[in-house]
């Protein structure tokens, strides 16, 4: 009996544990989502796309940013296909800098190591 109701407590504190480590999981996703969020928010609005360019074409430009949520770094990993678009947007992330991250030095470090994001103006 003694061993049953140890099982049974062992049982619950694991039930407990995995579900507050899925709470933590899922608090830590809605942030980042709210970050990246923000970022695309910012980077959207100081787009100026030339006029060759397709509305809806999309890169995927990850940005370094240091410590203090500057822009170090912009380079694009998978082209619109069209370069002047392309030059627009890093044109954009860099223009987006300081990016909109939280206060906290640590915690954006922690959040975002390194940034990537696919830009989509229409969105």
């Amino acid at each position: 009996m003694a061993n049953e109701s140890a099982a049974n407590a062992a049982r619950a504190a694991k039930l407990a544990e995995a579900q507050a480590a899925g709470a933590r999981q899922a608090a830590l996703s809605q942030t980042i989502g709210k970050y990246r969020d923000l970022i695309s928010a910012s980077v959207r609005g100081n787009t100026r796309l030339p006029d060759n360019a397709e509305r809806q074409s999309a890169g995927a430009l990850p940005g370094e940013a240091a410590a203090h949520r500057d822009v170090v770094s912009v380079r694009v990993t998978q082209s619109s296909g069209n370069p002047a678009y392309d030059d627009a947007v890093v044109r954009a992330i860099e223009k987006s800098s300081p990016l909109p991250l939280p206060p906290s030095a640590r915690r954006a470090l922690h959040l975002f190591p390194e940034l990537s994001f696919t830009h989509r103006p229409k969105e």
